[in-house]
């Protein structure tokens, strides 16, 4: 068997420091073309658990806290990258990924309440990668956001 491919979180890059370099490079396109309009797409939520379970670990669960941590890493991201967008913001691919339910909360009908979750069982493949029609989606969303800015 190959070896395996777990991921963990253990970055040493800050948020902030791509956001710098995100920066860097709008400018620079700007300084070519001032009339260009850049924007920078929301990275979508995924799941080191799921990832990590795919690649056969013995207890994915452990990566629980991970995921966790890395959602709060990637929203604050995506907050941050609406602000660079000047003027528009592409399409924020999480929001196609969320799953709702309504839990009772103990005896009485009138406690209930919605539930949110992050659908990756059945979104992706492998807690990263989409499956074929979320993909195709996405793709769908990216061409509706070039004909309005291009044509």
């Amino acid at each position: 068997m190959g070896a395996h491919r777990y991921i963990s979180i253990n970055s040493s890059e800050t948020i902030d420091g791509v956001i710098e370099r995100l920066v860097s490079i709008k400018t620079k396109i700007l300084e070519v073309k001032s009339s260009a309009e850049v924007i920078f797409l929301s990275c979508p939520i995924f799941s080191v658990r799921h990832w990590n379970e795919y690649q056969g670990h013995a207890i994915p669960e452990t990566f629980a806290d991970e995921d966790i941590k890395l959602q709060e890493i990637i929203e604050t991201f995506n907050t941050k990258l609406d602000s660079l967008n000047s003027t528009t913001s592409g399409p924020k691919f999480s929001l196609d990924l969320l799953k709702s339910s309504r839990v009772r909360r103990g005896r009485s009908r009138r406690n209930i309440q919605t539930h949110i979750t992050y659908n990756f069982k059945d979104l992706y493949l492998d807690g990263i990668h989409p499956i074929e029609i979320l993909a195709k989606l996405w793709l769908r969303k990216l061409q509706i956001l070039v004909l309005d800015k291009c044509f």
